[in-house]
């Protein structure tokens, strides 16, 4: 279960499924962080996301899945070169907090 491309998470779901030998298939793909919650609350499937993005009421997959690591994914901060207003600020800091 995966967000809709382009999506980070893909590519390193799809490589590190392949390099495992683990079958798969991609049962619901959605463009919204709430679809993916619901389907996953549902029991439709798994599905790799921040810890952060899925909210208290899902956690980690079961180790008895032997789920491979899924490896780093990079976060860029992007911006026009000026001084980000402080909303902006806020979140770039809010990110790196939930990251380290």
């Amino acid at each position: 279960m995966l967000f809709e491309a382009p999506c980070s998470f893909r590519s390193l779901i799809f490589a590190a499924l392949g390099k495992a030998g683990i079958a798969w298939d991609v049962v619901y793909t959605t463009p919204s962080l709430s679809g993916l919650r619901a389907a996953v609350a549902a029991g439709l499937g798994i599905t790799a996301r921040s810890l952060a993005s899925l909210g208290h009421d899902l956690g980690p997959a079961k180790r008895s899945l032997a789920l491979p690591k899924l490896g780093d994914l990079e976060i860029g901060f992007y911006s026009t070169g000026r001084d980000l207003a402080a909303p902006g600020q806020v979140l770039r800091e809010l990110v790196r907090q939930a990251i380290d």
